[in-house]
């Protein structure tokens, strides 16, 4: 036990930790849904990106979600011109959606109310697709090259020159790419969400934002950090206390796997040149040992009766060992020198 804690110190340290094993406190946010007093022009209550996150010919934009109304709005490129935004919302049936009148309306088959829910959309191009809890659950064309958006933003949106659409659901980890992720990857970063560095990131909130205490009087934090270090989110419209309209301790389904991870799993070195080793309890069982670079394309599969694995032949970079085991699937980050 001393060994596997002083390495996820080191670990800590390098920011190259799994994103699996949460350190500290594990907080969401709230937007419930309501007409906060907002600032200036804004209405209801918003999360503003500042400056803007900006739209790009291809992009990914994923997170947790536990949405309790219908038709609520959880990221949206918009702007003042009539017809001219991107809607990322669940539907009047509490579905996934992708919205833009006369472009878009991509609809997932799983109902996301009720319950935490991963979302994913990318876009490579014009080939649109949307998962739900890593599943691709539907795909089209579109072209969003009409789209000139004002403002990004979760919860309200700024639709046709107003804002509207208040958002009433729990958010947490929510990243924007301005790349296609694939399918892989979207696996990949359900369970180990970006910590900041990953190419092509532009924004990564995890809304574990220092100083705040779950369901407390927060209201002198209302900027949100913006791990990859573009886009810092201020809050508009929040009450920043009590149990809505606030940060919540957060239940997503990543956190039962961080605990399991960090107290059965260590690996080290990281970042390395020639060897990784893992170590794990020997009552687990491990069914397989596998290295996917960033691309989600497999590099290497290892021998699981091995605690030591050889990966000086490949070129250097990011990479992700995936550990198959009779408790899940455990993803770590590892870099390549």
């Amino acid at each position: 036990m001393r060994n596997i804690t002083f390495t996820k110190k080191i670990l800590t340290f390098m920011l190259l930790v799994t994103s699996l094993v949460t350190l500290g406190q594990n907080t969401a946010l709230d937007i419930d849904g309501t007409s906060g007093a907002g600032a200036g022009p804004m209405s209801g209550q918003l999360v503003h990106p500042t400056p803007m996150i900006p739209l790009n010919t291809s992009f990914t934009v994923m997170g947790w979600v536990y949405v309790k109304a219908g038709h609520t709005q959880i990221f949206t490129w918009g702007s003042g011109s009539i017809n001219k935004y991107i809607q990322i919302k669940s539907a009047f049936d509490q579905k996934f959606q992708v919205y833009t009148p006369g472009i878009i309306n991509l609809v997932s088959t799983t109902v996301i109310g009720s319950a935490w829910h991963h979302i994913a959309v990318t876009n490579n191009a014009g080939s649109v697709t949307i998962y739900v809890d890593g599943i691709p659950e539907g795909s089209t064309t579109a072209d969003f090259s009409t789209i000139v958006p004002t403002e990004s933003t979760l919860g309200t949106a700024f639709l046709n020159n107003s804002w509207q659409g208040s958002g009433n659901f729990d958010i947490d980890e929510l990243s924007v790419w301005n790349v296609a992720l694939s399918g892989a990857d979207v696996l990949t970063y359900k369970d180990s969400p970006p910590v900041g560095a990953e190419t092509g990131l532009l924004a990564a909130y995890n809304f574990n934002t220092a100083g705040v205490t779950a369901g407390g009087d927060n209201t002198g934090i209302t900027a949100l950090v913006d791990l990859a270090g573009n886009h810092p989110g201020i809050l508009f419209g929040f009450p920043l206390a009590g149990v809505t309209g606030n940060y919540i301790a957060s239940t997503n389904p990543t956190l039962g796997i961080n605990k399991i991870s960090s107290e059965l799993f260590s690996l080290f070195p990281n970042p390395t040149k020639d060897y990784i080793n893992v170590n794990y309890k020997n009552d687990l069982i491990v069914s397989k040992i596998s290295l996917y670079n960033s691309l989600g394309v497999l590099a290497k599969e290892f021998n699981i009766s091995q605690r030591q694995f050889d990966i000086s032949e490949l070129s250097t970079g990011l990479y992700f060992l995936e550990i198959d085991s009779n408790i899940g699937k455990i993803s770590y980050k590892v870099v390549k020198d």
